[in-house]
């Protein structure tokens, strides 16, 4: 049985009915004051209308330069002031938790009456009566803007030296294998050459042709063995596994980019099998070629000059290994392309090292499973499998 889950769009429901400040809407005396010098915005809303405010305090001209009163005399003030990049998930957010009369937990940009950009942390719990009805909405919205812009600097930080990490690998892998086949193919070239100048001369010692043509041979098949030494070594080490719940990996790692604001405009969509067995795997090394996956379904949708795009991630059983398939509605690849996905600095971005595919296939070969490519009607859908812990 298949359960369909919506990526989270940073706007988390939960908790209790019961939780919270509940507040009143006349707010009188010292109580009016001590909220007046809450470091966020204290609002109640309407039940009936999510977003109309009916109570907020004075905070709200510190950090969107609206009074009070004209946040409560304007029904539309707040969701006008919501950047409209975000508008949409929040205002539906805040409708199906009214509904659901549910707590909610959002982060979002806000503009000021001066058009700058907020972030804003916005908590809130519906406050029922003793019939269980609905009274109002009791939130509270946090200013979080330099929290972000330290994440993003910090995320920035992490990149560039992930990006710069990624290239010295490269480099260090790729003088590793310049050394080591050197040798051979300096003999295989010789013997080539040599094998040409009989052959021009009209072959007169054909025992001279037969042994250069062998020795040829023998250096490539002495290639190949460097190089299979040589990856063995890259990848030699026990990798420590566990079991791994695959559906809550795939989650995670949806999460990570939604946090990062990395799949902003494009739709994540879960279709994870119910009660999939645990693999037997490195959780860090999993999340890290999940991510890879989606980040190069986000990748493609907007190399292809769309803001929009829908990416899909399944859980299932193949057999007796549990299986993941990432697919995005890019615009796929062509028959060459194909045909070197897989391959160590093969890339078809314009800054990419082609190194990510090539390391998450034998990150999921070293673990048992297999990594492929399949191509639907649109886009691409990766797979790979695992096998299983029990």
């Amino acid at each position: 049985m298949t359960v369909p889950y919506e990526a989270p769009a940073m706007c988390v429901p939960g908790g209790s009915a019961e939780s919270g400040l509940q507040v009143g809407v006349e707010v009188v005396g010292d109580y009016r004051r001590m909220l007046d010098m809450m470091p966020g915005i204290v609002y109640t809303a309407s039940p009936d209308e999510p977003g109309r405010m009916l109570y907020v305090n004075r905070r709200v001209e510190v950090m969107l330069g609206f009074s009070p009163e004209a946040w409560v005399e304007d029904p539309a003030l707040w969701a006008r002031q919501i950047h409209p990049e975000d508008r949409d998930r929040v205002l539906e957010a805040h409708e199906g938790a009214s509904k659901e009369r549910i707590s909610l937990a959002c982060e979002y940009r806000m503009l000021t009456r001066g058009g700058r950009t907020v972030w804003v942390q916005d908590q809130c719990v519906p406050v029922l009566d003793e019939q269980g009805r609905l009274k109002w909405i009791q939130g509270l919205l946090l200013d979080i803007t330099e929290r972000r812009h330290a994440e993003a600097e910090m995320r920035e930080w992490h990149g560039e030296m992930e990006r710069m990490l990624g290239l010295h690998v490269a480099a260090q892998t790729a003088a590793a294998i310049a050394h080591e086949l050197n040798q051979p193919l300096n003999a295989i070239a010789s013997y080539n050459a040599a094998a040409l100048r009989l052959l021009r001369a009209g072959n007169p010692r054909p025992e001279r042709l037969q042994h250069a043509l062998e020795q040829g041979a023998d250096q490539v098949q002495r290639a190949g063995k460097v190089m299979r030494d040589l990856l063995a070594l890259l990848h030699k080490g026990e990798t420590v596994t566990e079991g791994v719940y695959l559906n809550a990996a795939a989650r995670e790692a949806v999460s990570i980019l939604v946090a990062d604001g990395y799949i902003d405009g494009v739709r994540a969509e879960m279709h994870l099998m119910e009660d999939l067995p645990r693999v037997k795997a490195n959780r860090l090394q999993v999340q890290k070629v999940l991510i890879n996956l989606l980040r190069n379904g986000v990748e493609a949708i907007h190399g292809a000059g769309r803001t929009m795009g829908r990416l899909s991630v399944r859980t299932s059983m193949d057999d007796s290994m549990a299986r993941v398939c990432v697919e995005d509605d890019g615009p796929g690849l062509d028959a060459e392309a194909v045909g070197k996905i897989f391959e160590p600095f093969f890339t078809t971005k314009a800054e990419g090292i082609g190194m990510g595919l090539a390391i998450s296939r034998a990150l999921i070969h070293a673990h048992g499973g297999r990594l492929w490519l399949e191509q639907p009607e649109q886009g691409c859908r990766f797979c790979f499998t695992l096998p299983l812990a029990e």
